[in-house]
């Protein structure tokens, strides 16, 4: 590389690395005081289910049987969208292109700085539908963050929440959607049955491009696709009555898989005359995907105003 293009790139790079520094100024500048004090706890993907506003689409191409997409979870390398009938995880694997694909564009006269942006990038979609679930199933947002998000050239903010609450989206049964103290990344969704509800009836369909359903050594549930996977772990069950009290209560319940289809095997004699409450947590079995991801490895921007990002 000559000097004058290292140097040309040098100054190309800066100026990209200000601009983007300018820019965080001026979100900043959008919160309040009090969400300034609480940039760091609350202004987190990880931590907060994020409302669609139209960053996600209406539906999901492919998967419209799942309904409208209603909020997101951006902790992982990619979202997991959240519809009234279940969950779509979006996976990504990005990767470098082969030495002979490089040889092969440097012989067709590609530059240099094209041949360093391109990246073979994989997707792939698991969906968790709720099966036999209540259509018209209301959701309710709680927790709301002081902070928010925007997205591109979108003028509406989208705020967070810390909670949101499928409610009787089974008779008498409740799927509730939050986060705990849990240094993983991920989120936690509770099965709230009341006294007297049939558990049998919880059911989650596993489609899109699902490779493999199994439970490890720890009986946690194991979903896979051909680049990723998607962990949940064992249920630990609780009668309602006796969380606050003294969590040491749980008792012993497990997945049950049947073909692509998931349920919950509970005990025999559990008590179906009290409240029960069942909570998987679920994570990424490689909770940052993809070449580089989780940091910018390298910024650079073209003269049609587009800005690269390597990593992220």
């Amino acid at each position: 590389m000559s000097s004058k293009l290292y140097i040309n790139r040098f100054f190309r790079k800066t100026f990209t690395f200000l601009s983007l520094f300018f820019l965080i100024g001026i979100c900043y500048a959008q919160t309040s005081p009090k969400s300034i004090a609480n940039f760091n706890q609350t202004f987190n993907a990880s931590n907060a289910f994020i409302e669609n506003i139209g960053q996600y689409g209406k539906t999901m191409k492919g998967y419209e049987q799942m309904g409208e997409l209603k909020f997101g979870y951006e902790g992982f390398g990619m979202p997991v969208l959240f519809t009234p009938k279940g969950l779509i995880h979006l996976q990504r694997k990005v990767e470098k292109i082969s030495k002979e694909e490089e040889e092969k564009l440097e012989k067709a006269g590609a530059k240099e700085e094209e041949i360093e942006r391109k990246k073979n990038i994989t997707d792939r979609t698991i969906t968790m539908e709720w099966v036999g679930a209540n259509e018209n199933v209301e959701i309710i947002r709680e927790g709301k963050t002081f902070d928010y998000h925007t997205y591109g050239m979108l003028t509406e903010k989208a705020f967070g929440y810390k909670k949101i609450i499928y409610k009787n989206i089974y008779d008498s049964i409740d799927i509730v959607y939050t986060f705990n103290n849990n240094t993983k990344l991920g989120f936690e969704y509770s099965i709230v049955a009341k006294a007297g509800a049939d558990i049998s009836k919880i059911k989650m369909q596993i489609g899109g491009d699902v490779k493999s359903i199994s439970t490890n050594n720890k009986g946690n549930l194991i979903i896979k696709s051909a680049i990723d996977g998607i962990e949940e772990s064992i249920p630990i069950s609780y009668y309602a009555d006796k969380i606050m009290a003294n969590k040491s209560a749980a008792f012993a319940s497990t997945f049950k898989i049947t073909g692509n289809t998931v349920q919950f095997d509970m005990p025999n004699g559990y008590d179906k005359t009290k409240a029960i409450v069942i909570d998987p947590f679920v994570s990424s079995t490689s909770n940052l995907l993809g070449l580089f991801a989780g940091k910018a490895k390298d910024v650079d921007y073209d003269y049609a105003g587009n800005v690269y990002v390597t990593g992220g």
